[in-house]
């Protein structure tokens, strides 16, 4: 674990973005260093094909994920979204601190 996230949360909230669109740039930003991390970790040996294919059955959940998470993003107030985002910051945060 590290503050990239806790860092990049705080600064999208900063942009006062909608919360659709917040959400939607947070995913980009993660999906594409991910993205990017995986020939990297490959070649370093950090994670191997076998791996990556042991993934693929767990895939379709994504699609359930991301179906769940729209339904409830369309169902929270601007102000309640801002008020779980700084928790999940303090949060993690705080574990940050202790681990």
């Amino acid at each position: 674990a590290h503050l990239g996230g806790v860092l990049t949360m705080m600064f999208l909230l900063a942009q006062q973005l909608e919360n659709q669109v917040f959400v939607a740039t947070a995913a980009l930003i993660y999906f594409s260093i991910n993205l990017f991390k995986i020939p990297v970790y490959l070649k370093l040996n950090i994670i191997s094909t076998q791996i990556l294919l042991r993934i693929l059955p767990f895939l379709p959940l994504i699609a359930v994920g991301t179906m769940l998470g729209v339904y409830l993003n369309r169902r929270t107030s601007a102000k309640m979204f801002t008020k779980i985002i700084l928790a999940i910051v303090f949060l993690t945060g705080i574990r940050l601190i202790f681990k």
